[in-house]
Order: structure tokens, then sequence, then C-alpha cells
């Protein structure tokens, strides 16, 4: 129904059956279904525009059933109008009714005594008249009463002035009765005449209720009609609103997160920077440490061997990459070939590949973290006072050689004292 835009009345009109119980199977039948506790209401520009759809459909179904309403009750109006008219009329008509019927037999007497019927009919009307014969009936009894007191009732002279007497009343007699006739049956004109001017009326009077109450139909349907045109015009603005509106957000919102994007983008580009930056130093810083510490090794190593102290046919182990060292088998004395052996082993393990450092999270302190490279950590720290003689000239950035010992533990070894160093080549390479 409500796809067409049928209304319930108009159903109950089709069908013969009580709008009540059309308006109840309506409601059953259009109610939506209880929603159940996981269903929510629709909200956004959905629910708005949902929420204005819903808001036209009733008032479009109110403004049908108004005018449905409106229009059965104009009807009913001039049905009951109607009504009273005719009733009315009829009332009138029946005050009119005797004069008429008087007016008609008048008319009938009326035109026998003027001759138009024959003499026949003449004469008949005119011995049976009432009138006509108590004038006779007087007259005779006048005529016979004064011959009587003269003493002549069987003389010719009594008959004579009967007929004498006859003739006179034929003549004034008649042209009375007529004068009576026509006076009845001038009001049995005119009461015809009066019917004649209600039935008019009653006509006007029924054509202007017709009139009124379609023209009362015609000025509800046009007002309906602006009225939904007017409720679908602005239910439309309001969709447009709505979704001007939404995307206007949509754009602000794309707006602020490009912004935002871009902040991210630049200040992770300056902190990639800032961070390639410091740890290109800090390599250099590594490289230059290394380097220094290799030519220390170098020249103690030199001054060992100036003074002798160094057997060539002694073993030492672990100095494939120091130039100018021979490798060679035997064993080496005391002390010295212990230092040598932590020296090599240093060497071995870092010093030789020229990134290796001191990178132990317990010879530090005010550790700070300053980005990542290859998903590894960065941090600038200070050294904790008091190992100087193993930190002195060591980087104080870098990355934190126990967190490598779980990601790339190839890069970690241990140093000559127990702390831990790091591979710097093996990270960065």
């Amino acid at each position: 129904m409500q796809q067409y835009g049928v209304t319930p009345q108009q159903i109950a009109q089709v069908t013969g059956k009580p709008i009540n119980e059309v308006q109840a199977r309506y409601n059953a039948v259009s109610q939506p279904q209880q929603q159940s506790p996981a269903m929510q209401t629709p909200t956004g520009l959905y629910g708005s525009e949902q929420a204005l759809q819903g808001g036209l459909e009733s008032a479009l179904r109110a403004l049908a059933q108004g005018y449905d309403q409106s229009r059965t009750d104009l009807l009913n109006s001039q049905q009951q109008a109607n009504q009273q008219l005719q009733d009315n009329y009829g009332r009138a008509e029946g005050y009119f009714q005797p004069y008429q019927q008087s007016s008609e037999q008048a008319l009938g007497v009326l035109n026998d005594l003027s001759g138009v019927n024959g003499s026949d009919a003449f004469n008949a009307a005119y011995q049976e008249s009432p009138y006509m014969q108590f004038l006779a009936e007087q007259g005779s009894r006048g005529v016979l009463a004064n011959a009587s007191a003269l003493g002549g009732l069987s003389g010719g002279n009594v008959m004579k002035e009967l007929s004498r007497f006859n003739q006179g009343l034929a003549g004034q007699g008649l042209q009375q009765q007529i004068g009576n006739l026509q006076f009845l049956t001038g009001q049995g004109l005119n009461a015809a005449g009066s019917a004649a001017g209600s039935a008019m009326g009653l006509g006007n009077a029924l054509a202007g209720v017709t009139t009124g109450t379609g023209s009362q139909l015609g000025q509800n349907a046009l007002n309906t009609g602006l009225n939904a045109a007017n409720l679908g015009f602005n239910t439309g603005q309001l969709l447009s609103q709505g979704r001007t509106n939404a995307g206007n957000l949509l754009a602000g919102q794309i707006a602020n997160t490009s912004g935002n994007l871009a902040n991210l983008a630049n200040q992770g580009g300056m902190d990639v920077g800032n961070a390639l930056g410091q740890g290109g130093g800090n390599l250099a810083n590594l490289l230059a440490g290394a380097g220094g510490a290799q030519a220390d090794v170098l020249r103690q190593i030199a001054e060992l061997q100036a003074k002798g102290l160094l057997s060539t046919a002694g073993q030492y182990g672990g100095l494939p990459s120091i130039p100018n060292v021979q490798q060679t088998q035997g064993l080496m004395n005391g002390g010295l070939g212990a230092a040598l052996g932590g020296i090599g082993t240093a060497m071995e393990s870092g010093a030789a590949a020229g990134l290796a450092a001191l990178s132990d999270a317990r010879l530090k302190t005010n550790i700070r973290k300053i980005g990542e490279r290859n998903g590894i950590n960065l941090y600038d720290w200070d050294w904790i006072p008091g190992n100087e003689h193993i930190t002195d000239g060591m980087p104080t950035t870098g990355v934190i050689a126990q967190e490598l010992l779980d990601t790339m533990p190839e890069a970690v070894f241990q140093g000559p004292d127990g702390y831990l160093m790091v591979d710097y080549g093996r990270v960065y390479g």
C-alpha cells in the first residue's frame, strides 16, 4: 500500500469492509518487526536519510487520510443538505396542493359553462351547479309567495314572472358563478406558480450545494497536493544539505589526515636523516677508534718483538687479519702469552674487522633511543664513570649488545674484560 500510495480509506471503499478493520490490518502489516538487542539504530548520513524518508512517508499518509476524511465528510454533508431541501420542498408543495385541486375542479366547470365543451356540458354544468340551483329555488319561492299574496297563483302572470326571473337569473347568476370559478382558478394558478418557484429554488439550492461541495473538494485536493509537494521539496533539500555536509566533513577529514600524514612523513624523514647523520658520525668514530686500536696493538707487538719477548717458535693463534704478523706454531711464555692471547682474541673478533666496539648495557647510563635502522634500535648514552680504562675513546652512540643477542647474535662477542662488544661491520653490513 505504501509503495503504490493506497490509503486504508480507499481499500475500505473498494472492498466494502469497515475502516477500523482495514486500519488495524494496515497497522499490523506496516509496523516494523521488533528489533533484536543486537540491531542498532542507524546513525550518520544513512540514519538521517532514513529518518527524513520515514517522516515524509508519514506526513504523506496523514495528508492522504485527512483528504479522504474531508471528502467523506463533505459528501455526507451534501447528502444531508439535499435531503433537508427535498423535505422542505415536499412540505411546501403540500401547502399548495389543495389550491391546485380546487383550481382544477373550478377550471373544468368553467370550461363547461364557457361552452367550449358543448351545449350538453354547459346545460349539465349550469343545472347541476349548487349555486344556480340555490338561486333558482330562492327566486321561485319569492315569485310564488308574492303571487299567493295577491291571490293569483294559477294565473298566466305568475308563469310569465317565473320565466322572466329565470332568464334574469341565467344571465346574472351565470356571470357570478363564472367569476367565482375564475377566482378559484386564479388561486390555483398562483399556487402552481408558487410550487414551481419552490421547485426552482430547490433545484438552485441543490445545485449550489453540489457546486459548493465540488469546489471545496477541489480546494482540498489542491491544498493536499501543494502540501505533499512542499513536503517532498523540503525533504529533498534536507537530504541534499545532509549529503553536502557529509561530503564537506569527509573532505575535511581527508585533508586533515593527509596533512597529518605529510607531517609524520616529514618528521620521520627528519628523524631518519638525523639518525643517519649521527650514525655516520658514530661509524666514522668507530672506524677511527678501531684503526687506532689496531695501530696500538701492532705497535705493542713490534715492541715485544724488538725486546725479544716474543718467541718465533711459540704458538700464536688468532691474528689472521693483522698485516706483517706471521702465524707460527709454538708455545707462548707466561703472562706475555696470556696478554697477547687476549689481544689476539679481541683482534680476531672485532678489531681485525675494523668496526668492533664496546656496547654492553652494564657500562652505560642515560640511555636514550634516537631511532632505528633495519629494525635495530639506535641509542645515545653516557659511559658509567670508573670504567675509563676500557671505555675511553669508545663511541657513545650505537646499539645495545644485549638486544642484538636475540636478533643478531653473530654480531656480538665477549671482550677481554668480560663485557659484550659489537661488530658494527655485521650490523651495518
